[in-house]
C-alpha cells in the first residue's frame, strides 16, 4: 500500500556539511578553473569524482540518483542557453565556412575512432559510438573562450561558435542513436540509426517552415490587433515578463515532448526552441520598428498639414492652437521590450539556478559515472592516451579551412609575406574539447552496454569506455589551455604593435 505522504526528517549535521560543501566547492573550482584554464567544468567533474560512487562515496545513492535527474535538466536548460545565443543573420553569412569545419570536425573524428580496432577488441558498432562521443565540441567551453578573449563579435568567433553548434547538433542526435543501439543490440538493424537521423531532419526543416508560413502570419496579425488596444488589460498582462516566460516554457516543453515522442533527442529539440525564440525576438523587434516608423511619419505628415493651414490669413490664432495641439498629435516614444526577449528572461530568471546549482549537478554527475580507480591500470593508460592523441589531430585538421594555399599561377614578382598561423590555430585547439556532450554520449553508451556487456551493480566498466573517458578528459583540458596561451601571447603582440606603431596587421588578420 502506497504511503500517504512522505514524512519528515531533519537531515543530520554530517549530511547538511556533505551536501554545502559540495554545492559551494562546485561553484568556487568552478570559478577557479574558468580563471586559470577557461574549463570550469573538469573542475565539477572532479568534484563529481571525489564526492560520489568514484571516490568518497560520501553522499548516498538515492541523493546522487537526485543530482543526476537535476543535472539533466541542466544539461537541457544550458543547450537551451545555446540557442537562444545563436544569431541567425550570422550564421547564414558564414554558413558555408562554419559547415565545412563543422563536417571536418565530425567525419575525422569517426573515421579514425574506427583503428581503435587494431589494438582493441571492439567491433565496428563500438567504434562508431566512440566515434560519435569525440565528435563533439564543447559548446560551454568555447563560449567560455570566446567570452574572455574578446573574440566574440570577430569573423573567427563566429564560425567557430557556428561550426560548434553544428557539431554538438549531430552528437545531440548521435545521443539518441547510440540510445537506440542499446537498447536493441542483438537486433541490429538500419531503422534504429535512421529513425533518429530523419526525425532530426524533419524537426530541423519543418521549425522554420511552421515558423515562416505559420507563425509569422499570426504574429504580425496578433500584433496589429494588440496594438489597437494597448490601453486594455490583455495588452497589459501580454506584456509582462510573466508571460514572456511562460510562453518561453511552453515552447520548450513541447518541443522536447514531441522530439522525444517522435524518437529523436531532447537537446536536439531544446537547442530548436531557443533559437526559434531568438527569431520570434527578431521578428517582433522588427514589427515594432516599422509601425514605430510609421507612426512617425504619419505624425510627420500631420504636422505639415496643419503648418499650411495655419498659414492662411482668415485663422489668426492657428498659431497658438497649433502650439497647444502639437504635443496632442505627436505619439509618445516607443517603448522598449528588450526585457521580454529570451535572453532577458533567461539571464534574469534562469541563468542564476542554471549556473550556481543545475549545471554544476550536470558535470557533478558525469563525475559519478568515471571509475577513477580503474583509468590508471597500464593496458587502459596507454591506450587512453594514443587514442586522444589521434582525436586531437582530428580536430586540429578544422583549422586547415582558415589557411590560405598559393596556386602555382601567382604572380612571382609580388614580395612574399609571412602566412599567420594563429587563426588556423586557435580554431583548431578550440575546436579539441569535447566537454559535456562527449561525456554524455559515453555515458549513454556505457549505461546502455553499447561499450561491452551491462554488468552488475558495483562491478568494472569497459575498456572501451575508460579508453573514450581518457580521450575526452585530456581532450577538454587540453585545448582550452593551448588557446588560453595563445590568447595572451596575441595579446601582448596587439600590444607591443600599438605602442611601437607600425602599422601593421593584427596577427589574426581578417579573423580578428
Amino acid at each position: 500500500m502506497a504511503a500517504a505522504a512522505l514524512p519528515y526528517h531533519e537531515p543530520g549535521i554530517v549530511t547538511i556539511l556533505i551536501l554545502s560543501s559540495f554545492l559551494i566547492l562546485s561553484n568556487v573550482v568552478n570559478w577557479i578553473f574558468d580563471r586559470l584554464l577557461f574549463c570550469g567544468l573538469i573542475g565539477q567533474i572532479a568534484i563529481g569524482v571525489a564526492w560520489g560512487t568514484p571516490g568518497g562515496n560520501w553522499l548516498s545513492l538515492e541523493i546522487q540518483d537526485a543530482i543526476v535527474q537535476f543535472g539533466y535538466l541542466g544539461l537541457i536548460v544550458l543547450v537551451y542557453e545555446g540557442g537562444l545565443q545563436t544569431d541567425l543573420n550570422t550564421l547564414r553569412s558564414n554558413l558555408f565556412l562554419a559547415s565545412l569545419v563543422a563536417i571536418i570536425g565530425i567525419g575525422t573524428p569517426m573515421a579514425l575512432s574506427f583503428t581503435l580496432q587494431g589494438f582493441m577488441n571492439i567491433t565496428p558498432v563500438q567504434a562508431f559510438a566512440a566515434g560519435a562521443a569525440l565528435c563533439s565540441t564543447s559548446l560551454g567551453t568555447t563560449f567560455t573562450i570566446l567570452a574572455t578573449s574578446g573574440l566574440n563579435q570577430s569573423r573567427l568567433g563566429v564560425v567557430l561558435s557556428s561550426a560548434a553548434m553544428m557539431d554538438d547538433v549531430v552528437g545531440l542526435v548521435m545521443s539518441g542513436i547510440i540510445a537506440s543501439l542499446g537498447q536493441s543490440s542483438d537486433n541490429f538493424s538500419a531503422i534504429i540509426v535512421i529513425r533518429p537521423v530523419f526525425v532530426s531532419i524533419a524537426f530541423a526543416v519543418l521549425l522554420p517552415v511552421i515558423c515562416a508560413f505559420i507563425v509569422k502570419p499570426l504574429t504580425k496579425v496578433c500584433y496589429k490587433l494588440i496594438t489597437k488596444r494597448r490601453d486594455s488589460k490583455l495588452h497589459t498582462t501580454l506584456t509582462t515578463e510573466g508571460a514572456a516566460f511562460c510562453l518561453h516554457v511552453a515552447v520548450l516543453t513541447a518541443l522536447i515532448t514531441g522530439a522525444i515522442y517522435a524518437g529523436t533527442s531532447g537537446l536536439f529539440a531544446a537547442y530548436l526552441a531557443g533559437a526559434s525564440i531568438s527569431w520570434w525576438d527578431a521578428l517582433c523587434t522588427e514589427l515594432r520598428d516599422s509601425n514605430s516608423r510609421s507612426t512617425v511619419i504619419r505624425d510627420e505628415t500631420a504636422d505639415s498639414t496643419s503648418q499650411d493651414n495655419s498659414a492662411e490669413p482668415k485663422e489668426p490664432v492657428s498659431k497658438t492652437s497649433s502650439s497647444q495641439t502639437s504635443p496632442s498629435t505627436t505619439s509618445p516614444p516607443p517603448t522598449s521590450h528588450a526585457h521580454l526577449h529570451g535572453t532577458a528572461i533567461f539571464t534574469k530568471h534562469i541563468s542564476p539556478a542554471l549556473h550556481s546549482i543545475l549545471q554544476p549537478f550536470f558535470f557533478a554527475s558525469i563525475g559519478f559515472s568515471i571509475p577513477i580507480s580503474q583509468m590508471f591500470t597500464p593496458s587502459i593508460l596507454w591506450r587512453g592516451i594514443v587514442y586522444s592523441i589521434l582525436m586531437v589531430l582530428a580536430k586540429l585538421f578544422c583549422g586547415l579551412c582558415l589557411i590560405r594555399f598559393s596556386g602555382p599561377s601567382s604572380p612571382g614578382n609580388r614580395i612574399p609575406k609571412p602566412m599567420s598561423l594563429y587563426p588556423a590555430t586557435m580554431l583548431g585547439f578550440a575546436m579539441v574539447a569535447r566537454g559535456e556532450i562527449g561525456f554524455l554520449i559515453s555515458a549513454i553508451a556505457e549505461s546502455k552496454g553499447v561499450f561491452g556487456d551491462v554488468r552488475g551493480e558495483g562491478s568494472g566498466s569497459s575498456e572501451l569506455f575508460l579508453v573514450v573517458t581518457w580521450a575526452i578528459l585530456l581532450c577538454t583540458l587540453l585545448g582550452p589551455i593551448v588557446v588560453g596561451t595563445m590568447v595572451k601571447r596575441i595579446k601582448r603582440l596587439q600590444a607591443a604593435e600599438r605602442e611601437k606603431r607600425t602599422g601593421r596587421e593584427d596577427p589574426l588578420g581578417i579573423w580578428g
